[in-house]
């Protein structure tokens, strides 16, 4: 009775056809493994060529240096493809029409990629630094029997971290600077504010650094509150100056007046009446500058936590007018901080900026 049920049993449910083919089952697999080897093939070629056609684009967005006593006007625009825009001497390049810049990676990374071509510079006086904001490449070459330096200073995107920067020069001239990328966000509740651990071997006027201000990390170059510092090279002169003034005061409280090209005085005053009295807070203090400024330039802003900022360019700044340089101080601070009443007393008539 059983075998007759298990008889029943084995000719239930769809029949399936089995292939009878003339090759061992260890010739089965090698046929797989051939034809795995193939596709990878295939695909590997497909990537070189990929790869080849990727450092041709590289070598055709090389960039080149200037000659460091080459003279910018703030509005002057060059014959340049990759270049979006001037900044005084500062390159903003073209990050749509320079394909190489912003890489991404199989793995899913991500890397900021710059290449300069320095193959007819003295390979030992090629030298590279960043401010935080940009990119500053130096070089030096014989011509006519001097030696005559060259330079190109590119502005930095901003999710690029200037200390994670790195450099390697290449045996036929071409110098490679690049860093990592944090994986792309939507960044819903960033604020105005720019990675905190930007630093350098020398820095820009602070305010452009956009973030580095905040209370709650430490201030760029190791400065110190209150103390009013310049930074950059001559004629690139910047001011900065950090001071905590409490939370009291709101933006439109504080008023930064020149009284000198050298001297500031920073003042604020809230009064705020409750029912029992009438509370009052007042901060003046006056400040000696070490350098002279362009008093046209300076600005100053308020951080959420009661930390004043003021920015201005050094006396005899090059590559800012009038107006570009305002907006150049005032569009860093405004990254981190709202702007302040800054009132003109050095000039006549006095002026409100």
């Amino acid at each position: 009775m059983a075998s007759s049920v298990d008889g029943e049993k084995a000719g239930e449910g769809l029949p399936i056809p089995v292939a009878r083919d003339n090759v061992t089952f260890a010739e089965l697999q090698n046929q797989q493994l051939k034809e795995l080897e193939k596709r990878l093939a295939d695909e590997l070629k497909k990537k070189r060529h990929e790869w080849e056609k990727q450092v041709e684009r590289m070598r055709e967005e090389f960039l080149h240096l200037y000659p460091s006593n080459k003279e910018w006007g703030s509005d002057e625009l060059i014959n340049d493809p990759l270049v979006l825009k001037r900044r005084g001497s500062t390159d903003v390049l073209d990050s749509k029409k320079m394909r190489t810049l912003l890489l991404e990676y199989p793995d899913g990374g991500r890397r900021y990629k710059i290449p300069f071509d320095v193959s007819s510079f003295d390979a030992r006086s090629v030298r590279v630094a960043s401010d935080g904001d940009r990119i500053i490449v130096r070089a030096a070459k014989k011509e006519e029997g001097t030696t005559r330096e060259y330079n190109r200073k590119v502005e930095l995107p901003k999710e690029v971290d200037a200390t994670k920067l790195k450099c390697f020069l290449t045996s036929d001239g071409v110098l490679v600077a690049e860093a990592s990328l944090p994986p792309q966000t939507l960044n819903l509740t960033r604020k105005l504010s720019r990675s905190p651990s930007r630093s350098s071997s020398h820095h820009s006027i602070a305010p452009s650094t956009q973030g580095s201000v905040s209370p709650a990390t430490s201030l760029p170059g190791g400065q110190k509150l209150g103390l009013p510092q310049f930074h950059g090279e001559e004629g690139e002169r910047f001011l900065s100056l950090f001071i905590d003034i409490g939370l009291a005061f709101k933006p439109k409280e504080v008023t930064v007046q020149i009284l000198k090209d050298n001297v500031i005085q920073v003042k604020a005053k809230h009064e705020e009446r409750t029912s029992e009295r009438l509370c009052k807070h007042k901060f003046c203090r006056e400040y000696e500058l070490t350098e002279r400024i362009e008093t046209y330039s300076l600005r100053a802003g308020l951080t959420e936590e009661g930390r004043l900022i003021v920015g201005a360019l050094g006396k005899g700044h090059i590559g800012f007018s009038k107006k570009t340089g305002g907006d150049h101080v005032a569009n860093g601070i405004a990254e981190g901080a709202d702007l302040c009443n800054v009132l003109d007393l050095a000039t006549f008539p006095p002026s409100a900026q």
